[in-house]
């Protein structure tokens, strides 16, 4: 009876030793532990389109990546019809009819009614001339209408890859499902 009683007086001894070890451990921790801080930042994409004017003709349109990692890009281009307010006139220029525009596609490929430029342009550098000029070849439809280009520019990071893949469909300039 007597070695169940120092038995169990030392099991609570230790019990006990046990408890204020790990207590005290997780005090000290908690206390002397500076705060995490989550350094996580989302990539920045911007894109910024670069072109000249020559009266009313547009020249040497190229885009450049003003994010801050590496990026596909991607471009379209509108032709319409507008007054100076704004209105876009309800007849579409036909290219070769309304306007000419002279295509370079230096690094692009056509895919629809898309280019996308066939290499990750790097941060602060910029694509390849898309056209070197787009011009009216004849009057407009209406009075008080001029022809207006308009290039809308889209970006996805480059990597991972899957990234562009599944934004667009396909990887430009890998031969999967472009088109010049």
């Amino acid at each position: 009876m007597r070695n169940i009683r120092r038995t169990a007086v030392l099991l609570a001894a230790m019990a006990a030793i046990l408890c204020t070890a790990v207590g005290g451990t997780a005090a000290y921790l908690v206390a002397s532990t500076p705060p995490v801080t989550n350094t996580f930042a989302a990539p920045k994409l911007e894109t910024e389109i670069r072109e000249s004017f020559d009266g009313e003709v547009k020249n040497s349109v190229r885009i450049a990546n003003t994010g801050g990692v590496p990026a596909w890009i991607r471009a379209a281009v509108v032709v319409t019809w507008q007054d100076a307010a704004g209105h876009i006139h309800a007849q579409r220029p036909v290219a070769g009819r309304d306007y000419s525009v002279s295509w370079t596609l230096n690094g692009w490929v056509r895919n629809g009614s898309y280019c996308y430029c066939t290499a990750p342009v790097a941060p602060g550098s910029e694509t390849g001339v898309l056209f070197t000029n787009c011009s009216p070849l004849g009057a407009a439809p209406a009075e008080g209408y001029a022809l207006h280009v308009e290039i809308f520019s889209e970006a996805v990071q480059a990597e991972p890859i899957d990234a562009v893949r599944e934004a667009w469909g396909f990887v430009p300039g890998s031969g999967g499902g472009a088109t010049e």
